[in-house]
């Protein structure tokens, strides 16, 4: 009999599927009811989708409270023989539950008014609440079967939304392409499993990563399901050149957008660093990890500054962090990536939901100066500005910023990332007191929070950081080289910008604009002819 205690992690999977159950019933129900009937009956479905994404934030943060309280919380299993149903709660999942449920919430919210009068509501409520259990249940599964249960069943509860409006070909075509490297993560996953069971004599995760960490030598068998595992989460996390379905899914409801791209492409980054204790005995899956992280990150970088959809822009920029997240953990920055994780989580959701307004708002593009008011010494003194400010919080918090490949790596993203917030500021038609103290105050707390991320991260998150064994000259060379790359493509970004456009980078941008052609390549595998023409960016070779 379980506790009142133990009984928590397994109240956050429940109640979506007692919502998602509750929605089905009252579908039905409200279908054959009158027209009279339907103001009433949408007023029921609005207060309910409320109930169901207000109550699992609640459950999420008692969790994490009693979590960090009392320690890690354990149902215990339910086991036959090399088969068991128990969830865990430790820090890591009891964060991850928290941002599951927070973005969960959001979406379910925004999707009241967003649905209204939508005649199948119930049923896109019914497969969202699914979807978030679905990911509950993952993010707290301590054993392999209930792992790949909900692994599968989450690609399956999805694929329903993504079809949502099945009649159109766009949705239909997305989903295909979705629903073929699911399978292949879906299969993957499943014989890893079976290998997992086979060499260590428990499908228990916290037992195989116990065992994983005290075990200098894995068996062939072992060291297969390491690579199964990346290829897995390599297929959810849509990485080049298997990411064509993610920005094609444009056909689906908004809500159902923001879900994808800020919380069920990440299963990929969890499934990563859940297994990082087994990861980190298999340098080759590492280097796998490292190697498609960064060639992802760089080709959805330049392709994002291509488009000229808000919604693919931001498909686009999902595929990028979610690039830069597998780099990270191939790396052996697993809790740069945790936090990764939440904070693009929390930010895509809200890029998302509120990109139908920013138009209005008049955010895109950004206004820059000319080209003619920033020249070479400019970024040359932005980049010894914000080296400066680096070594200067190092030396602070005493930080040795390039002893592993993952520091190098954090280090680099910094500096990029300071001086391009710098240089925009710069190039702003109006610069005033205000606006100086407010640059001043983000990089105050750019660098705070970068000091915070390497001291505090593997303590709060608990995930491995047992990398420094795997640090090699080769992985700096990468490490260095996708820093170089992404240094290139933030000039990239300034030119196109600025309106400096040479005709390099004008066919650049054409190739970039159409995916540099992976996904037409998927759909002649595919056999899918009917394809619509792809559309380029509005640049001329006299612009």
């Amino acid at each position: 009999m379980l506790s009142a205690t133990q009984f928590l992690p397994l109240l956050l999977p429940l109640l979506y599927l007692v919502g998602a159950i509750w929605f089905h019933s009252f579908g039905k129900t409200s279908e054959r009811g009158t027209e009279n009937s339907l103001a009433e009956v949408n007023q029921k479905m609005f207060g309910m989708a409320k109930v169901f994404a207000l109550l699992p934030v609640f459950a999420a943060v008692m969790l994490l409270i009693l979590q960090t309280s009392a320690g890690t919380v354990d149902t215990g299993s339910f086991a036959m023989t090399y088969i068991s149903v128990g969830l865990r709660a430790d820090l890591f999942a009891s964060v991850m539950a928290v941002l599951v449920t927070t973005v969960g919430a959001i979406c379910l919210l925004f999707s009241r008014r967003y649905m209204a009068g939508d005649p199948h509501q119930a049923r896109f409520f019914k497969f969202m609440l699914l979807t978030l259990g679905c990911v509950t249940t993952l993010i707290l599964s301590n054993t392999l079967f209930l792992t790949v249960c909900a692994w599968v069943a989450m690609s399956l509860s999805l694929h329903r939304l993504l079809l949502f409006y099945p009649d159109r070909a766009a949705a239909q075509r997305a989903a295909s392409k979705k629903y073929v490297a699911a399978r292949i993560g879906d299969l993957c996953l499943i014989a890893a499993a079976v290998l997992l069971v086979i060499d260590f004599g428990t499908d228990q995760i916290s037992t195989i990563m116990t065992l994983a960490k005290s075990q200098p030598v894995f068996g062939v068998s072992s060291v297969f399901a390491a690579f199964l595992i990346v290829v897995a989460a390599l297929m959810k996390s849509a990485q080049f050149p298997f990411n064509g379905w993610l920005v094609e899914v444009m056909e689906t409801p908004t809500p159902v957008s923001a879900l994808l791209h800020a919380g069920v492409v990440n299963a990929g980054g969890f499934l990563v660093i859940r297994f990082s204790d087994l990861l980190l005995q298999s340098p080759e899956a590492m280097w796998l990890l490292a190697l498609a992280g960064g060639t992802t990150t760089v080709i959805a970088s330049i392709a994002m500054i291509s488009q000229t959809s808000i919604k693919v822009g931001l498909a686009w920029s999902t595929v990028a962090q979610m690039g830069l997240m597998i780099l990270q953990c191939g790396l052996g920055a697993f809790s740069a990536a945790a936090l990764h994780i939440v904070a693009h989580s929390l930010y895509k959701a809200y890029a998302f939901l509120s990109a139908g307004s920013a138009i209005d708002q008049d955010k895109m593009p950004l206004k820059f100066a000319s080209a003619r008011s920033t020249p070479p010494a400019f970024y040359a003194g932005l980049l010894i500005l914000t080296a400066s400010m680096l070594v200067t919080m190092a030396s602070v918090v005493n930080l040795d910023l390039l002893a592993h490949p993952g520091g190098v790596l954090l280090t680099g993203l910094f500096v990029l990332g300071t001086m391009h917030l710098i240089s925009a500021f710069f190039m702003l038609e109006k610069i005033d007191t205000a606006a100086i103290g407010g640059l001043g105050v983000m990089l105050l707390v750019v660098s705070v929070s970068y000091g915070a991320l390497h001291h505090f991260a593997p303590t709060l998150l608990g995930a491995s950081s047992a990398s420094m064994a795997l640090a090699t000259s080769a992985k700096f060379t990468w490490t260095i080289a996708i820093v170089l790359a992404l240094a290139g493509v933030m000039v990239i970004q300034w030119m196109n910008a600025t309106g400096t456009r040479p005709v390099w980078l004008q066919t650049l941008l054409i190739h970039a604009s159409n995916g540099f052609y992976a996904s037409a390549y998927a759909d002649r595998l595919l056999q899918n002819r009917q394809r619509p023409a792809l559309t380029s960016p509005a640049i001329t070779r006299n612009s």
